[in-house]
């Protein structure tokens, strides 16, 4: 049998099974009634419970994934108010929000606000996600910089993720399941258990085959005609594929854990992910359309909204011939391909019977190839294939101490080496080179764009501490410091050669990043507490699509280099436990203010992606919630949370949204010099403002409000040894932006999403049948919102004149779920 060790065996929530305090408890069996207050967080990498912890928090576990097959983080963001979690097929992983608070997309080698912690393993890219959402024990929201503890890129706060030990005793799990609308099918093998008295291995394998919720309703036509010079149709191609994504998923993760004595504990886990998918737009639409219709494109009004039709068409012969980093095998057709691959091992050892040893070592491995339409359209105008590889390699060392003494802390040392290597090809049709600068081509003709590779090579050193101190029996104050180093170097090649207008190719970034708490634990049942933190997150070169390069000389260097964002500010507290542990209450208000804040900009003309910097911006928030089982009904549980936020740019001067005119706001930065070329070798004279304030605006993913509420009831069927189980959740969000430009097209209108389902299980758990429905209102949601490539009049943005709005496209998230699923139990 394993042997229990200290605080150092981390995250035991196998055995402390619990309703999620903080309202998202989604339903447990009956007998989670008595164990309310047995959730173990890892908030300041000790093991704390919940209640005491003094950080805004939101722990989710396995019984409620498991109870609403959650299996994707977008699903778990749905039960945490200010959560915004939108998968995108992208290298970045798509829109990761908390608070308000979120990072540019579409750009993987810019890391998120919200870090993503898996196994005690730093990671900063949203595909990491992927690789960790099977098989889990624990997910932890913290909420709120987290750097002492967590380190750069989490100025918003953490999703760290507890993937399930090896068991006490063998089990194995079978489990199926069939998703009805999308045509979806997985099957998951779990084996765990004891190898010899002090060595435990688990195994799970993982697959899934999914056609689609989305239907592709692109047909083949002569085609249209190009708002170029030369006024030749392009056609529409029939696609292969008319269900979207379908995609087909393989992974497997193997744990082992050993512990030889209480002091001693080694866990190593390796995890391997690959997924064929049907390209980055698989699920990207044209959502709104201010010409009643997609421009230059054959699919009608129908393709302006966001729904479950789709219309692209496959990529056109004269275009596959330049797209040589499209993926093998291809065949004309949108495709993708995500690997990848992490392995951490964890020791800790207890040097003494006070002072204990943890050391976390971290490989990761990411590639993604991607070739795809990116015309949003039937008719193959602008085309693109390219590669993302991350590799990544981090060492954590810390000492912990645990002394019968006022005075506690702790110590450690961080690392982190990381290569990226971006390349993107595109391939446009002739005739749209009337809105690009270059010279005269021939209609009809594809026109390959500049091959860029980017190549990254970045080291991170950092060293932190922090205090405990009892001042009194039931007050804490605790401070902590975490110096961060970074090291940043680049290297562009163009075409093959290596670009030589490079304004610099190394960056240095240092930062110190302070946190003090006070908590005051009045009664066993009661925690106030009151923090001042501030984070820091990295800058670096922008790796975006590549812009024009012949426009840069000596006298003109290329610079694409971003500055830090940085984050101060305080929150303040309450955790309680009334009603005889039937009732739990949480509470929290918070105010930030954040400095060169990184946000993304699309060039509606070229559809070319930068990142820049807010100047600043102000956060404040409150946010409560309570989880309530009556003790008059075993086996019911109730629960709600709320959070009201309000984030805001303070100044920010932006460029202007295609078509923008003065009177909607675009009124800074006149250029009586403006021209565009016509595509026949001269220019057309368009002066006019060009940026707008977006003083006052909201930040994109910060809705006002969002809340939800639900609860589940759990209870035997008379005469016989199985119990039912009943779930309900209804979550809500206000309106918020999906683009840092504001443009009124990219706003995702309010919207309520409900959640149900129904199982029946045996008293031992061993067979289970279960009806999940998800998003029952059928809402689609938008996220990652962007002009179409081309679609907007350059000319008329910065004037009083309206007509130039471009195409909104964005991706959409998915309809309706109904779910039924299988599972059968061995111990």
């Amino acid at each position: 049998m394993f042997q229990e060790s200290n605080t150092k065996s981390i995250f035991r929530i196998g055995r402390l099974t619990a309703i999620a305090m903080t309202a998202l408890s989604v339903g447990m069996p009956m007998d989670a009634f008595a164990q309310l207050d047995e959730i173990v967080v890892y908030a300041r990498k000790r093991e704390e419970s919940i209640l005491k912890v003094p950080v805004v928090a939101t722990a989710i576990s396995r019984q409620d994934i498991e109870r609403y097959n959650s299996s994707t983080f977008e699903d778990i963001g749905q039960f945490v108010p200010g959560l915004i979690v939108a998968d995108g097929a992208g290298a970045d992983g798509g829109a990761l929000a908390l608070r308000g608070i979120s990072s540019p997309f579409a750009t993987p080698t810019v890391e998120k606000s919200v870090a993503i912690n898996i196994d005690g393993m730093q990671l900063s890219q949203g595909n990491a996600l992927r690789t960790s959402q099977i098989d889990l024990q624990q997910v932890e929201i913290l909420k709120g910089p987290q750097a002492l503890f967590f380190g750069k890129n989490s100025t918003a706060g953490i999703i760290a993720v507890r993937t399930a030990d090896p068991t006490d005793e063998f089990e194995a799990r079978l489990r199926g399941g069939y998703e009805i609308n999308a045509e979806e099918k997985f099957g998951e093998l779990i084996v765990s258990g004891p190898v010899t008295e002090s060595l435990g291995a688990r195994l799970v394998v993982y697959g899934n085959d999914l056609d689609g919720w989305v239907n592709n309703g692109a047909v083949a036509a002569p085609g249209i005609t190009l708002p170029g010079p030369f006024l030749l149709p392009v056609p529409a191609i029939a696609p292969q594929e008319t269900e979207l994504p379908n995609t087909t998923e393989f992974f497997t993760r193997a744990t082992l854990l050993f512990e030889p004595n209480e002091d001693l504990n080694i866990r190593a886990k390796v995890s391997y992910n690959f997924v064929d998918g049907a390209g980055q737009s698989a699920t990207t639409q044209v959502t709104d359309c201010p010409n009643g219709a997609p421009v230059f494109s054959t699919a009608g009004p129908a393709g302006c909204r966001a729904d479950d039709l789709i219309f692209r068409g496959d990529i056109p012969a004269d275009h596959q011939f330049f797209l040589t980093e499209a993926p093998d095998g291809f065949g004309g057709k949108s495709d993708s391909k995500l690997e990848s691959t992490i392995g951490i091992v964890e020791l800790n050892y207890n040097l003494t019977e006070s002072i204990a040893f943890t050391s976390v070592t971290g490989v990761y491995d990411n590639t993604y190839n991607f070739v795809d339409n990116f015309g949003f359209s039937p008719n193959g105008t602008n085309s693109a294939a390219g590669m993302d590889r991350q590799r990544i390699y981090s060492e954590e060392v810390r000492l912990t101490s645990d002394f019968e003494s006022r005075v506690n802390g702790m110590v450690g040392f961080f690392y982190e080496n990381r290569f990226n290597s971006t390349l993107v090809q595109r391939v446009i049709d002739g005739d749209l080179i009337g809105v690009l600068p270059g010279p005269i081509v021939l209609a009809g003709l594809p026109v390959p764009q500049p091959v860029a590779r980017h190549e990254f090579d970045s080291v991170t050193y950092s060293v932190f501490g922090q205090l405990l101190v009892d001042v009194t029996e039931d007050v804490e104050l605790s401070g902590g410091l975490r110096y961060t180093r970074e090291n940043r170097e680049r290297d562009l090649i163009l075409n093959g050669a290596q670009f030589p207008f490079l304004a610099t190719d190394k960056v240095d970034f240092d930062n110190l990043s302070p946190e003090a708490t006070l908590s005051w634990y009045p009664t066993d049942d009661l925690t106030l507490f009151a923090s001042y933190r501030e984070g820091f997150k990295s800058g670096g070169f922008d790796a975006s699509f590549a812009p024009d390069f012949s426009v840069f000389s000596a006298a003109n260097p290329f610079v694409a280099l971003y500055d830090p964002e940085e984050v101060q500010g305080f929150e303040v507290g309450a955790k309680a436990s009334v009603a005889n542990d039937t009732v739990r209450l949480n509470a929290a208000f918070y105010r930030y203010e954040f400095s060169d804040q990184q946000q993304s900009l699309t060039d509606p003309t070229t559809g070319t992606i930068s990142i820049v910097n807010a100047a600043s911006t102000t956060q404040i928030g409150f946010e409560a919630d309570v989880t309530w089982t009556p003790e008059t009904v075993e086996g019911l549980v109730l629960r709600g949370a709320f959070n009201y936020n309000d984030a805001t740019y303070d100044e920010f001067i932006v460029d202007c949204y295609a078509g923008q005119t003065i009177a909607q706001g675009c009124d800074q930065s006149f250029n009586a010099l403006r021209a565009f070329p016509d595509g026949m070798g001269g220019i057309v004279a368009a002066p006019g403002f060009t940026q707008q304030s977006l003083a006052g605006a909201r930040l994109p993913y910060a809705p006002e409000f969002t809340f939800n509420i639900g609860g589940s009831y759990d209870t035997p069927i008379p005469n016989s040894n199985w119990l039912v189980g009943l779930g309900a959740n209804v979550s809500y969000s206000s309106e918020y932006a999906t683009r840092t430009e504001n443009n009124p097209e990219s706003i995702q209108d309010a919207f309520a999403r409900v959640a149900a389902n129904l199982r029946l299980y045996d008293e031992s758990e061993r067979y289970q049948f279960s009806v999940v429905g998800r998003n029952l209102t059928n809402e689609y949601t938008i996220a990652n919102s962007f002009d179409r490539p081309f679609s907007g009049n350059p000319l008329l943005t910065g004037t009083a004149v309206s007509g130039g709005r471009g195409d909104n496209t964005a991706a959409v998230s998915r309809g309706r779920e109904i779910l039924f699923q299988l599972q059968f139990s061995f111990h």
